[in-house]
């Protein structure tokens, strides 16, 4: 089997299988090799692709479909996946996360009448698979959808009253939650280039910002910066954040998911790969 797992030694999986292809091919898009790897990984995504188009996490685990994006994603970048591509997109935009009417006092402070991707099927929307699924989808060319405007509304409703996202929730018994920066980054990917002007984005980015300095886990600094660099907020200390991430996962045997990550956020050229303008404005300082 041609792709990678979350762990080593580990069976294939489709998410790190996805991100770490797609990490090669930014890492190094002329190289041969990258170019195999990631073919490689596309072709081992395709063979276990469900024939509703759906993909589960690997080969043995054929549910919950939340994977579908990550490999639709890499088949939109190389490009030469006519057919899961077509298949991937009929799903997710046939699939939503369940909505509903809050009760009278509910605890809940998020629209839960607006409909994004969930985790698994048959429940309610969150945070990241939404994202995640609106930046793919957008990368296979599905740029009017009334599900893609859906979605975009969902990530704005969700965002954190005082600058950023959590993993699904906003406010819980009156109260904003915790924003992460993982979801922030992957929130602020998915707006990019769509939404030009919102409260929620530059209170976000002024979250990332502060919070960036003081964080080393790989797959949240990875996410962090990549959401920074496609707002042209680049920190002029993201390498030096990034060699100080790298000892803390580099030898891991879990570290597949924060490898990749971390090597997307370390080059600008992630942003044109996923198919998100480059903005101005560079590196800040």
């Amino acid at each position: 089997e041609k792709g990678w797992a979350y762990r080593s030694p580990g069976i294939p999986a489709a998410e790190p299988t996805a991100l770490a292809a797609i990490a090669l091919l930014a890492l190094n898009p002329e190289s041969k090799i990258s170019l195999e790897l990631a073919a490689s990984g596309a072709e081992w995504l395709a063979s276990i692709q469900r024939s509703d188009g759906a993909v589960g996490l690997s080969s043995e685990m054929r549910t919950p479909e939340w994977p579908t994006p990550y490999a639709l994603l890499l088949w939109s970048i190389l490009g030469r996946y006519p057919n899961p591509v077509e298949r991937a997109k009929s799903w997710l935009l046939g699939h939503q996360g369940i909505v509903f009417q809050k009760p009278p006092g509910s605890p809940l402070g998020h629209d839960t009448t607006i409909a994004g991707w969930s985790w698994v099927d048959q429940t309610h929307s969150w945070l990241e698979p939404t994202a995640i699924t609106i930046l793919a989808l957008r990368r296979a060319m599905v740029v009017d959808h009334p599900r893609l405007k859906e979605g975009m509304s969902l990530i704005l409703d969700r965002a954190i009253p005082d600058g950023g996202w959590n993993f699904g929730n906003n406010i819980v018994f009156g109260r904003g939650l915790r924003p992460k920066p993982a979801p922030t980054g992957m929130a602020l990917l998915a707006l990019s280039g769509i939404v030009d002007c919102h409260q929620a984005i530059d209170r976000a980015l002024s979250y990332l910002e502060e919070e960036l300095p003081r964080v080393r886990s790989a797959i949240s600094l990875g996410w962090g910066l990549l959401g920074l660099t496609a707002w042209g907020r680049r920190p002029a200390a993201a390498d030096d954040w990034l060699s100080d991430a790298w000892p803390r996962v580099a030898s891991r045997p879990d570290g597949t998911l924060g490898i990749a990550t971390m090597i997307l956020g370390s080059t600008i050229r992630s942003i044109s790969l996923l198919g998100l303008p480059v903005r101005a404005g560079g590196v800040h300082g």
